[in-house]
């Protein structure tokens, strides 16, 4: 309309509703609601030829609802006139906001709708965040349950098949990083009692099986076997053995560390591969702790309650098999070598 109004060669105006010599050819701009209600304009002209009309202010020069009509010679007043009334009513109006109860119940709306667009997006951000890490962990506690190169023990019975009366001791046994090292840690409540044997820690400690202490066996079909025992305080011995009971050498060195958090313990050691003897197929583990009369032996696979009358670790007949391969293949085959075991003499050999 408004271009219409720019680009007409014979432009009236007239006064709201009116129709200068019934031609019924005005048509009705947008309503203004200010100043110009009504005001209508045609780009066609009259049919009788008379005299393009004028709209005619008032002397103020504001428009008003019942304008005055003139006649007019010249175009030019009449086009200045529709362009001052595009520049100041058309270009000009101002917005009127909605200020009733619908208007701002509308606004609140809105309002509410982007919050809780928002809330949504953030709440499912934190859920896909929680989901993952529970993925993550649950696919790592799945690989460790069935990874054969990762084994888990706990020890919940005395050496004679009686239930403990306190969390259990838990070893897990995986291969190390390198490849031909066996990784021990363990898991343990703390008793301090006895206490510290003394020694430095990440060391030897002879006898180490008189205090608080972890012990690992790793038994072949032969009775070779290595002993590991690992205390809370960071002293560690370690045994090999061929036959029952019978050492040929013992405080080998190792990377051992241990650490104390109240009335719990964890220690970390890496075993060399050649510290096993060939072909391991059994293992046991142990826990001791507690002063005498009152000292506390426990058995990962215990002899029969009341067959012995002491406890004894080196009761070769009831360690349980173990597929140690999975966890150190060149363990077994013509891939085990071990400058330790090959140097002990024949006739040590009692199996």
């Amino acid at each position: 309309m408004r271009t219409t109004w720019r680009e007409a060669d014979d432009v009236w105006v007239c006064g709201p509703y009116s129709d200068p010599g019934g031609q019924r050819n005005a048509m009705t701009p947008p309503t203004d609601i200010q100043q110009h209600h009504g005001t209508m304009a045609t780009t066609h002209q009259r049919m009788d030829n008379s005299p393009v009309l004028k709209y005619n202010p008032p002397a103020h020069g504001v428009y008003t609802d019942t304008p005055v009509l003139y006649p007019v010679v010249s175009q030019d007043w009449v086009k200045f006139d529709l362009a001052f009334v595009d520049h100041h009513v058309i270009q000009k109006s101002p917005r009127v906001e909605d200020k009733t109860w619908r208007g701002r119940s509308r606004k609140a709306a809105v309002l509410f709708y982007l919050l809780g667009v928002i809330i949504i997006f953030f709440s499912v951000a934190v859920l896909v965040t929680f989901i993952a890490f529970l993925s993550g962990r649950d696919s790592k506690n799945t690989k460790d349950r069935f990874d054969p190169s990762v084994m888990e023990f706990s020890i919940t019975t005395t050496w004679d098949s009686r239930p403990i009366d306190h969390p259990p001791v838990k070893i897990r046994l995986s291969r190390h990083v390198g490849g031909n090292d066996v990784n021990i840690h363990v898991s343990a409540p703390f008793f301090n009692n006895p206490p510290n044997p003394g020694g430095p820690a990440g060391q030897p400690f002879p006898q180490l099986y008189n205090y608080e202490v972890v012990e690992a066996f790793f038994l072949n079909d032969q009775d070779d076997y290595l002993e590991v025992e690992l205390s809370p305080h960071g002293q560690h011995l370690l045994l090999m053995l061929r036959g029952e009971r019978n050492a040929v050498k013992q405080q080998l060195p190792i990377s051992y560390t241990a650490s104390i958090h109240g009335n719990k313990w964890e220690g970390d050691a890496i075993i060399p591969g050649r510290y096993f003897p060939r072909d391991v197929t059994k293992f046991n583990a142990f826990a001791i702790h507690g002063s005498d009369p009152n000292r506390v032996y426990e058995s990962l696979y215990p002899v029969p309650t009341g067959k012995y009358p002491s406890a004894d670790f080196h009761k070769l007949g009831y360690f349980r098999a173990i597929d140690f391969q999975s966890i150190l293949p060149s363990n077994h085959g013509d891939s085990y070598h071990s400058d330790e075991w090959s140097s002990i003499p024949a006739h040590h050999h009692n199996g």
